[in-house]
């Protein structure tokens, strides 16, 4: 009898330890460069955002920009990195990425700036960041998604707002007015 109590009671002391690490592993209260992650659910409200989809698919990542702008069709050209379709954004700035598959569940990325996201087929996951490091880093997929996975992989190039807007407004079918949430750039 005192051997089940002294089980019971180990259980339950467990029980709460758990209780309170858990939430921690969750995500809660650490500040990353990924600056505050918002909820997903209040992500979309904010219409002074940039806005760009992220597709993933065997074994690549897609990017469009809110005006269309797709990264089958764009230059990176910044003498950073030689990923001629790399995901760039300006630092500082809000910006509300949407992930999705093409095909089957993979997983967005970056550990050096602490976002990683599921990347589900039928399914948009929102995020919301403003990243404050200049550089470039590399985006993985997490998920084993098939034979080719160890070579998903892509460069996410956070520039300043002035070189980002510079960029953007290089490529073909862009224009000033898709920026307006970075007015004090332009």
């Amino acid at each position: 009898m005192a051997g089940e109590y002294t089980r019971r009671r180990a259980l339950k002391t467990l029980g709460v330890a758990g209780a309170v690490a858990v939430p921690g592993c969750l995500g809660g209260g650490s500040t990353t460069p990924a600056d505050e992650e918002k909820p997903d659910q209040s992500v979309d409200s904010r219409p002074n955002i940039l806005k760009v989809h992220v597709t993933g698919y065997q074994f690549g990542w897609e990017y469009e920009y809110h005006s269309g702008l797709h990264s089958d069709n764009y230059e990176v050209d910044l003498d950073v990195t030689d990923d001629n379709d790399a995901l760039v954004l300006p630092k500082n700035e809000p910006v509300q990425l949407t992930f999705s598959s093409r095909d089957v569940p993979h997983n967005y990325g970056v550990p050096e700036l602490r976002l990683k996201r599921d990347v589900l087929p039928n399914l948009e996951t929102l995020v919301q960041v403003s990243l404050s490091e200049v550089g470039v880093y590399e985006a993985q997929c997490y998920e084993l998604c098939g034979k080719g996975h160890s070579n998903m992989d892509g460069d996410l190039v956070v520039a300043e707002p002035k070189t980002f807007t510079d960029w953007y407004l290089s490529q073909d079918g862009t224009a000033e007015s898709d920026l307006h949430f970075m007015s004090d750039v332009l």
